[in-house]
């Protein structure tokens, strides 16, 4: 009779942690914001001409079939590639650099369609359109429609600072003394000489060195063969709210403008 009595008691406790379990599991998935909407942006072309229409789709549904936003969204990048040859001495600068232009932003919002429901995908399937920025085109300069004036001008600080400093670190003393003595005469050899301990630079010598070299500047360093590509890269992506509170941001699709 004992043995029976513990036996009934360990089946109801065992019984009991199932109907725990099962009301803890329930209770998790019926607290908002558990669920999040699915969402797929398909891909799009990597390469749009300004002014373009793009015609984006995107699959989304929900457990709860319920959305309070649907969002495009875009981060907007400029791509710098610049090519110099120094005119005093035999050296080709490359510079390649992608910078913040937009770090997020909305384009548009859209209205949930309940329409728009496929059945073949099992989800809501929409093609809103973004219209590429006519002042995204790519910019390109070079001594075909530029000075060195005009490229000083419209280059980014943080490229001709990366210009001024690896001029410095990378040509030698030499070609160094060519510049700023022979050739451009910003200093006297003298002068020159104190930037150095040996063929290496002392402690203030290379911060001297280009300020020197920014006192000359782009139009006394650099050939008249130069190169500018200032080209706009576009990522979007969606952002979706469902009923719950829950919101999932797609992937994104990138491509540049040209």
């Amino acid at each position: 009779m004992k043995q029976i009595l513990n036996i009934s008691i360990a089946c109801s406790f065992f019984c009991l942690l199932l109907s725990c379990d099962r009301n803890d599991v329930i209770d998790e998935l019926s607290s908002p914001g558990v669920f999040t909407p699915n969402v797929y942006f398909l891909p799009i072309d990597p390469i749009a001409p300004a002014g373009a229409t793009i015609a984006t789709e995107v699959e989304y549904w929900s457990e709860d079939d319920d959305f309070v936003s649907i969002k495009m969204l875009q981060s907007v990048f400029l791509d710098d590639k610049i090519s110099f040859n120094l005119s005093a001495t035999n050296y080709a600068y490359a510079y390649e650099n992608r910078r913040d232009k937009v770090e997020e932003e909305v384009v548009s919002t859209i209205p949930h369609n309940f329409n728009a429901f496929v059945p073949a995908k099992n989800s809501y399937v929409i093609t809103p359109a973004y219209q590429v920025p006519t002042d995204f085109r790519r910019v390109t300069r070079s001594s075909t429609n530029s000075s060195i004036a005009e490229l000083q001008s419209t280059l980014p600080p943080e490229a001709l600072e990366d210009f001024y400093d690896e001029i410095a670190t990378n040509l030698s003393k030499t070609q160094l003394q060519t510049i700023l003595v022979d050739v451009d005469s910003v200093i006297t050899l003298a002068t020159f000489e104190t930037y150095f301990e040996g063929s290496n630079f002392n402690a203030e010598g290379k911060e001297k060195t280009i300020t020197n070299l920014k006192s000359i500047g782009l139009q006394g360093l650099i050939k008249p063969d130069f190169k500018y590509e200032l080209s706009h890269r576009v990522a979007l992506y969606f952002s979706i709210e469902n009923g719950l509170g829950g919101i999932n941001t797609s992937i994104a699709r990138a491509f540049t403008v040209n």
